[in-house]
Formats: structure tokens, C-alpha cells, sequence
């Protein structure tokens, strides 16, 4: 039992590095300048930072629009903080809809910070989410 717990533990690592690979080099492919996101060691999830004033709930409905989800990182936060990061999650999904689901995201990225106004100096609020 336990060497088959170890075979399907190290086909997971296999499976996982690949999909999380391939979100990364989607992620490049596609996304606008000023996107940045880190490539993790381990986990399951790709954490991306959105150029400033982004607006995350545009964003939000964009992406569905488009038939892709996120987390927004201020999910994660009781105070607010990372209100222009994202969670992306790259265990769920297939090979062949990690590209796709990029570009469909990327596309509501562009579109968001087009019709984004940006914060004027001096505004100073937060958007706290109801949890």
C-alpha cells in the first residue's frame, strides 16, 4: 500500500509541474505587460500581480464572461491587502484548457484595463470582501 501511495504521489508531482509549466508559459504568451506572477516551487496555485488600478471586479465579470474564474487576493486578506493580485489554480484544469483559459483571461485583463480609471492622487480607500 505504501509504495503505491509513492508511485501516485511522484505521477501527481509529474502531472502538476507539467500543468503548472504550461500556466506559466501561457501566462508569458499572453499576458499584457505589467502582469507578473511567480513560478512556485510546490503548491497548486500561480499567485499574478495586475497593473495598478486594475479593476478587479470588471475583471471579475469579464473572466466570466469568458468561462474562467479566479480568486482575487484580497479574498485572502481580512483587511484588504493584495486587492491587485489573483490566485490561479493549474491542478484543475486540463492540458489542453490551461492555454485557452490564459488567453480568455488575458483577453478580460485587456479589455478591464482599458475601461479602468485609474485612482487619482491622494485616494485613499479599500475594498474589504464580506466573508
Amino acid at each position: 500500500l505504501e509504495h503505491g501511495f509513492e508511485r501516485h504521489i511522484e505521477k501527481m508531482r509529474v502531472e502538476y509541474r507539467g500543468k503548472r509549466d504550461l500556466m506559466c508559459d501561457s501566462l508569458e504568451r499572453y499576458m499584457p505587460d505589467g502582469v507578473t506572477w511567480d513560478r512556485p516551487v510546490g503548491g497548486y496555485y500561480i499567485w499574478a500581480l495586475l497593473p495598478h488600478g486594475a479593476d478587479m471586479a470588471l475583471l471579475l465579470r469579464k473572466a466570466a464572461g469568458q468561462g474562467v474564474a479566479f480568486v482575487p487576493g484580497s479574498a485572502f486578506y481580512h483587511d484588504g491587502r493584495a486587492s491587485e493580485t489573483i490566485r490561479l489554480n493549474f491542478t484543475g484544469a486540463s492540458m489542453a484548457e490551461i492555454p485557452e483559459g490564459i488567453r480568455r483571461l488575458s483577453e478580460a485583463l485587456r479589455e478591464t484595463l482599458k475601461e479602468s480609471i485609474p485612482p487619482a492622487a491622494g485616494d485613499d480607500f479599500e475594498l474589504r470582501p464580506i466573508v
